[in-house]
């Protein structure tokens, strides 16, 4: 799990600090993040992940969309 997170974060990061960042990579990477500390059963941080994910997903609205969401949902 440890190393999940740790590759999630990076990828993250390589995203976050892109020119020009693609949104929905970075919805997916935060969401692997918050699914590894779910199945950690550390809900407080998946939480906060998911949250996250939920925010940056509910901005890009398409139909193409709602399945991601939903999953978040369950989650959450």
């Amino acid at each position: 799990y440890k190393e999940a997170i740790e590759y999630h974060q990076r990828a993250l990061q390589c995203q976050l600090m892109s020119p020009s960042p693609d949104l929905d990579s970075i919805a997916t990477y935060t969401t692997n993040i918050g699914a590894v500390h779910f199945s950690q059963k550390n809900y407080p941080e998946a939480l906060k992940h998911l949250k996250r994910a939920e925010e940056i997903l509910e901005r890009m609205v398409g139909n193409d969309k709602v399945e991601n969401l939903l999953t978040i949902y369950q989650k959450i």
